[in-house]
């Protein structure tokens, strides 16, 4: 379970100060954040929303979908933090990774969606 002393609904009505029935957005990232510090970005927050409520409807995260939306943050997170992991495995002394290596992180990553002519962007 995400959240192991309250129920993912007690969790979600503590940062919907307004009652609105929904999270922002930046509300959401706050909280992700004290879940799993630091967090993630609030564009990878955002994108997670739209994944979950689908594209352009990346504002806000209504209650019924609040458990669904953590894990997609979640997935995010983790993916990062296996993305940091590689990077310094691969790494050099001086930091850097060669470009076959920076190649073999983003298939790795973006799997059937890896473009070769978005990565030489």
């Amino acid at each position: 379970a995400v959240v192991s002393t309250q129920s993912t609904g007690e969790v979600f009505d503590m940062y919907d100060d307004m009652m609105t029935g929904e999270i922002s957005c930046d509300e959401l990232s706050k909280m992700y954040g004290k879940l799993r510090p630091p967090g993630i970005r609030l564009a990878q927050v955002h994108a997670g929303i739209e994944t979950v409520n689908g594209n352009g409807m990346g504002d806000a995260l209504e209650k019924q979908d609040f458990e669904e939306g953590l894990m997609e943050l979640d997935r995010r997170y983790f993916l990062l933090q296996d993305l940091v992991w590689e990077f310094e495995i691969l790494s050099r002394a001086d930091g850097m990774i060669t470009e076959n290596d920076a190649k073999l992180l983003f298939t790795a990553t973006h799997e059937h969606n890896f473009s070769l002519v978005k990565y030489k962007k």
